[in-house]
């Protein structure tokens, strides 16, 4: 068994998620849909807990949010 070691993290539900990125659920969905012309391949994919319930690890939804950022400012510079 491969040993590892574990950062905290805290998982967000898909509310907390629109409301840290300002955007709607159907919205995020859409960027996880490869079919969906919105399909963002850098977004963020939730965890699965158990049938019923996925969680996106909040480390991922801010680092999504810090490289968006980045590459906007790159782009209008």
């Amino acid at each position: 068994m491969q040993n590892t070691t574990i950062q905290h993290e805290t998982f967000l539900t898909s509310r907390q998620v629109t409301e840290r990125i300002a955007l709607s659920k159907s919205a995020i969905y859409r960027r996880m849909d490869p079919k969906d012309k919105l399909f963002d391949p850098t977004f963020p994919r939730p965890i699965k807990i158990n049938e019923t319930t996925r969680r996106w690890l909040e480390s991922e939804i801010n680092a999504w949010v810090t490289n968006l950022i980045q590459s906007q400012r790159e782009n209008a510079a």
